[in-house]
């Protein structure tokens, strides 16, 4: 029981990537096991208990790598120069004010989203700033 535990910890505290990994990998050996009961017992009448257990377990296991893809991670604001945590852990605030205090605590304009992509990022700005920041 007590591996058990620690099984489920470690699948709730592992990365995103890894639950999707692990639900995938078990919902296609469900459907594996499914093709190979069909073609063994070909009138069977349903597919076995096991292998539907183990469909769910996948699904449920792909279902929390997608809820821990929408967390909200850190950001950096370009005018400050420090790194701002959402308030919420999850998604952005639906409330205008909410979200205007979220976009004003990264001391940025609402298009900035748009402005720090890398594209449009002043690369000979940011290398002074850095040579400067270095002396």
């Amino acid at each position: 029981m007590n591996a058990y535990l620690t099984l489920i910890t470690f699948i709730f505290s592992s990365n995103m990537n890894f639950l999707y990994l692990i639900g995938g990998l078990l919902v296609l050996h469900a459907g594996y096991s499914s093709y190979e009961h069909h073609q063994i017992l070909k009138h069977a009448s349903g597919i076995p208990r096991d292998i539907i257990g183990e469909l769910f377990v996948g699904l449920i296991i792909i279902n929390f790598g997608a809820f821990q893809s929408i967390a909200n991670s850190s950001r950096y604001g370009l005018t400050h120069d420090k790194i701002v945590t959402s308030s919420k852990p999850f998604l952005r605030p639906i409330e205008m004010s909410e979200a205007m205090q979220s976009v004003n605590s990264l001391g940025i304009t609402e298009f900035e989203e748009y402005d720090s992509r890398i594209d449009f990022l002043d690369v000979v700005e940011k290398r002074r700033q850095h040579r400067e920041w270095a002396k």
